[in-house]
């Protein structure tokens, strides 16, 4: 959950997974949040990269990460979080 809504100063506009076209993550989380007082934006892409790999599931993180451990690899993973701020209603 990127913000709680209640004392916020920014409100969740809209949520979906997006094709972003690229290999390597090839689906996002998009998140547009909007600022209560203006018409400012935050655009947000969202994904997990674990084992090497990306994923917009939480639990298809963990279970990436557990085939990485039984494989000896470790657990490395990382929650991946871009944003751009847009002034202004262009979304």
């Amino acid at each position: 959950q990127l913000v709680r809504e209640k004392y916020e100063p920014w409100r969740q506009r809209s949520r979906d997974i997006r094709a972003t076209g690229a290999n390597a993550v090839p689906r996002v989380v998009e998140t547009v949040l909007r600022a209560r007082e203006s018409e400012r934006l935050i655009l947000v892409w969202q994904w997990y990269w674990t084992g090497g790999q990306a994923t917009v599931s939480a639990l298809g993180s963990k279970l990436l990460g557990v085939a990485s451990q039984l494989r000896g690899q470790g657990n490395p993973g990382a929650s991946v979080l871009i944003y751009a701020v847009v002034d202004g209603d262009d979304g």
